[in-house]
């Protein structure tokens, strides 16, 4: 989960966005006037995740006007807007999350944090290459990783659920966090159980 700070002119958003990519992107040109997945990839840190790159997209421009935010769409290329079009970012309040969210969707919520004492744990697979005599083999390694829990909004009963890594300490400030929904394992042993909570790609401090 990265903090960001969200762009504040239209100038400033294209100078950054328009860049040019890495230099091995050869047909990316730097100030061509149009925002390609290359280009969008390297602001953003995220190379292979387009849901993710859309993300820092949507809450990097969220404080400019309608107006430049719809220049700044405009000035996508065609892959970068059919990208778009598929991972599209909910603006949803708290509660709206809890009560309309999908795990795999993506979000962007607004309020304060604030921690409770619970840990999350989501469990995965990754494959990894091992030789077995003279044979490459892909083995599946299962992966586990814990989360703090903050809560989001008022609802009380069943609050928004925030993931953040440990090392990610959140003030008591207004947040706004873009990320994906997940259905996470809360708990341990019979208690535990499954809530959707909203995993952050990145985070903004909107009045610290």
């Amino acid at each position: 989960m990265k903090r960001i700070t969200p762009y504040k002119t239209v100038t400033g958003a294209v100078r950054a966005l328009d860049n040019g990519g890495r230099f091995y992107n050869l047909f990316t040109t730097a100030g061509d006037d149009t925002i390609t997945k290359a280009e969008l990839a390297k602001v953003a840190g995220a190379f292979k995740d387009m849901q993710t790159a859309m993300l820092f997209f949507d809450l990097a421009t969220l404080d400019l006007s309608d107006g430049d935010r719809q220049k700044l769409t405009k000035s996508l290329g065609p892959k970068l807007r059919k990208a778009r079009a598929t991972n599209r970012t909910d603006v949803v309040s708290p509660a709206e999350f809890v009560r309309a969210g999908r795990a795999g969707k993506s979000y962007l919520i607004e309020g304060v944090p604030e921690p409770i004492d619970e840990e999350a744990v989501q469990t995965g697979v990754i494959m990894v290459p091992m030789m077995i005599g003279k044979v490459m083999m892909v083995m599946p390694m299962p992966t586990s990783e814990c989360f703090s829990v903050y809560t989001l909004g008022q609802g009380r009963r069943s609050p928004c659920l925030i993931l953040a890594k440990k090392s990610v300490r959140l003030s008591s400030a207004v947040h706004r966090f873009a990320g994906v929904a997940k259905a996470t394992k809360m708990g341990d042993g019979p208690r535990a159980r499954e809530r959707l909570c909203l995993q952050p790609a990145y985070y903004s401090v909107v009045d610290e």
